[in-house]
């Protein structure tokens, strides 16, 4: 007969059996957990040198069952990129010695030659001797090439606008040089030429050069070399000089060798506007030197010319009577200066040359809309000043056709709207693909982590600790996957509305920053606005906010969102040191900051328009309107 002994024997072994079930059981839940969550685990026998690689892990490597390395070093010759092997290597040597390591971002090679981007976590203690020693250590790792594909494009996209701002900022900086009446054209050409470095892709690196008219303009660090763009400065349609822009040192080829394709265009520009440069100011140096050379010049002139009494024009050259698209100048002469007037801005310079006549200053410089013989409308940039003729106060104007500048000056405030609509376009892409498949995978993942022993009360705390740890991690992961994925694109826009979402969006930034934030809205339940105008209104105040975080040191912050028909009025106040408005923004042009620069484009791509007050220690306000569509009964 069985002794008692027999039947303890017989009951730990079946209980070692059902213990042995649960384990393999959990270890098939732990892999299908991995496989899940894309994220695969290694380990490493400090004692013997053993490796060991988790099923999903090989899947990553693109590894097969019978190809699966047992040796960490020839895990790393065979399967880590080049570039990345001594860095790999360092790690495994810090696993070794100090058992311990920090996470990497490295790239493998799979055997059929793909390249894949790994994040791996910091190793951890598997498993201790009796004396407490490590012997086993292991680590966790996930593929992110699809986030590094994702992140390379968004950054690619970044330095395109950036290089797009610098070139702007550098056509800007030339205008307001050029623009100064008092300023001579050799200080025009050394200014242009010290200020076109900044446009380029390597500004450190860029020097420039102007010959013309027998005269050199160079940089004080100027240095000519084989990596070179040039184009011709034309005068009256002829070549009288060349524009020059070097790298002193070689840089990676790109569309016209170092230099991008956009930056032939920026020269190109450039010499243009220096053509035009030229021709001014020779125009204007004729006119002063005689009256028959003042007589020559205003007729070849390439601006057209006129003189205006009593409202009339009573001289027309014959630039002018082509800007109009008429034949001849008689058919001018005589005639209202309204007749060239685009209906839209007669009044305005009906009073302008009213009050001009009568002696009053106004800038030498205006712009206003034409209108030519055919109907056809024509942006016009004109320059006048105050003259006798005939015995008689009179006025000399100077005006450009400026169409095609308007045309191109719309273009890229178009283009600059449109990389704001790509930009909020791929960040709710990116949100979403965050939010509903790497935030739910590590959801389910962190929910099968948590259930994995359960009813097992006799699993090591040593295990436990290891799960438990491993949930907190994914907890942290999915706290920041969603975080990130809110601030790419708010949720509540959709789930609460604009008003809740700005609400709550204000109350978090006032306690992650300790400032004050007193929001208020009114009128806005009762208004249908589309997405667009959400989510810029939206970024409209995160970016105000952000600004005033950064330059402001205020400690009370002022919001209002009101609706008054047929507009939405957006109010942003602070109490913080201000700032001289003109100043600072030709200041974060030059520096290209684009915080102020950005709210402006956001508010003219919903047709707006944002006003700034400010003043030293005296706070400031922006206020910003935009016009919004009546809600639809339904």
């Amino acid at each position: 007969m069985p002794t008692n002994k027999d039947k303890d024997s017989t009951e730990k072994i079946s209980e070692l059996r059902k213990l042995a079930d649960a384990l393999m059981d959990r270890e098939a839940t732990l892999k299908q957990a991995q496989r899940l969550a894309q994220i695969g685990s290694w380990e490493l026998n400090l004692a013997d040198g053993s490796f060991q690689m988790s099923d999903e892990m090989c899947r990553i490597y693109g590894i097969t069952e019978q190809s699966r390395f047992d040796n960490i070093q020839s895990l790393i010759d065979e399967a880590v990129h080049p570039d990345d092997r001594e860095m790999i290597y360092k790690s495994v040597k810090s696993i070794v010695t100090d058992f311990g390591g920090e996470p990497l971002t490295y790239r493998i090679i799979r055997p059929d030659g793909e390249i894949r981007w790994i994040a791996a976590s910091q190793p951890e203690v598997r498993r201790t001797d009796k004396d407490n020693k490590p012997i086993v250590m292991m680590g966790v790792l996930q593929d992110i090439t699809d986030h590094k594909l994702v992140e390379n494009a968004l950054h690619k996209r970044t330095y395109e606008l950036r290089e797009r701002v610098k070139e702007l900022n550098c056509l800007y900086s030339i205008s307001q040089l050029v623009d100064n009446p008092n300023i001579s054209i050799e200080k025009i050409m050394q200014g242009i030429v010290d200020l076109i470095p900044a446009g380029w892709q390597y500004p450190e690196n860029t020097c420039a050069r102007i010959i013309i008219d027998n005269q050199d303009f160079t940089n004080k660090d100027f240095k000519e070399s084989i990596w070179k763009l040039t184009s011709n400065i034309i005068v009256h349609e002829k070549p009288v000089g060349t524009l020059d822009v070097f790298y002193k040192e070689e840089k990676p080829d790109d569309n016209e060798g170092p230099f991008l394709k956009e930056e032939k265009i920026l020269i190109n520009a450039i010499a243009e506007r220096l053509g035009r440069i030229v021709e001014r100011k020779q125009a204007e140096e004729a006119l002063r030197e005689s009256e028959e050379r003042y007589r020559t010049a205003i007729e070849y002139s390439n601006d057209g010319i006129t003189i205006i009494k009593g409202g009339r024009d009573i001289y027309v050259n014959q630039k002018f009577v082509d800007i109009f698209g008429y034949n001849r100048p008689e058919e001018l002469l005589g005639k209202p200066i309204t007749m060239t007037v685009h209906p839209d801005d007669r009044n305005r310079m009906i009073e302008i040359d009213r009050r001009r006549q009568m002696g009053e200053s106004f800038n030498a410089r205006y712009e206003f809309k034409g209108i030519r013989k055919d109907g056809k409308t024509v942006f016009i940039e004109g320059s006048a000043t105050q003259i006798t003729h005939g015995g008689e106060p009179a006025i000399l104007a100077f005006l450009r056709d400026i169409t095609k500048r308007k045309q191109a000056e719309e273009h890229i405030h178009y283009l600059t709207q449109e990389l704001l609509k790509v930009q909020e376009s791929e960040r709710h892409r990116i949100a979403r693909d965050l939010h509903d498949k790497v935030a739910q995978d590590l959801s389910s993942s962190k929910i099968l982590t948590e259930t994995l022993i359960d009813n097992q009360p006799n699993i090591p705390n040593e295990i436990r600790q290891k799960i438990s740890e491993l949930s907190l991690m994914l907890k942290k992961s999915i706290k920041a996957v969603r975080d990130l994925a809110y601030d790419m694109r708010p949720s509540g826009l959709d789930q609460l509305g604009l008003v809740q979402t700005i609400y709550q969006y204000c109350e978090d930034f006032s306690a992650k920053n300790s400032i004050a934030v007193d929001f208020f809205s009114a009128g806005m339940d009762n208004i249908q606005l589309d997405f667009d105008t959400e989510i810029n209104l939206y970024r409209l105040i995160q970016e105000g906010l952000n600004n005033i975080k950064k330059h402001a040191e205020a400690s009370q912050i002022t919001i209002r969102l009101v609706a008054s028909s047929p507009n939405i009025i957006l109010r942003i106040e602070d109490n913080g040191n201000g700032f001289d408005v003109e100043g600072s923004l030709i200041k974060a042009l030059n520096e290209k900051h684009m915080g102020l620069k950005s709210m402006e484009e956001r508010a003219s791509l919903l047709k707006g328009n944002l006003k700034i007050q400010s003043r030293l220690m005296q706070g400031t306000k922006i206020f910003i309107e935009v016009p919004y569509k009546e809600k639809v009964s339904v």
